[in-house]
């Protein structure tokens, strides 16, 4: 009896570490549009701002995790994104270099200081482990310095939370 308590508190023993580690070691998604600075010469001109998609191993909070979905399963993504359209004008997106080239993606930017973004997979899912999404290609209006807004970020058809970049023009 007492061999069949060592036994079964071995097993547990053992498991319970696995079982934490493994929690603590899957994938995470997080999606980010860094602080960007604008020349003050680009007034009236187009530039590009890159939206990264980043898998995280290490268990830690981010503001744009998506449970433990991994990149590689990632087939479609919507996004809305917010602006000051004082600032800037956000028109559209590029996928050129990104892990998006070659999806098909749809824009909606009717609502001034808004721009809706959905795109699928044409085959496979993302290939990680880090990288630009995508490009949103920003008119940029005036000086000063905008916040850019995930108002909404799902992969596949989960939810991600989401907080402000900033554009800044000038310095």
């Amino acid at each position: 009896m007492l061999h069949r308590l060592l036994l079964i508190a071995c097993v547990i023993g053992c498991l319970v570490p696995a079982r934490a580690l493994h929690a603590q070691q899957a994938p995470r998604v997080s999606v980010a549009l860094p602080d960007t600075t604008v020349a003050p010469d680009a007034l009236g001109s187009t530039v590009l701002l890159p939206v990264h998609i980043t898998e995280r191993l290490d268990g830690a909070e981010y503001p744009y995790s998506q449970g433990s979905l991994s990149i590689e399963g990632i087939i479609s993504f919507d996004l809305v994104v917010t602006y000051d359209p004082a600032h800037l004008r956000l028109t559209g997106v590029v996928q050129d270099d990104t892990f998006t080239e070659g999806w098909m993606v749809a824009i909606n930017d009717r609502a001034d200081g808004e721009l809706r973004v959905s795109g699928t997979s044409t085959g496979d899912p993302l290939a990680g482990p880090a990288g630009p999404l995508i490009f949103l290609m920003a008119d940029v209006l005036g000086g000063g310095r905008s916040a850019v807004t995930f108002t909404t970020m799902r992969f596949n058809d989960g939810t991600a939370d989401a907080t402000a970049g900033h554009v800044r023009v000038g310095q």
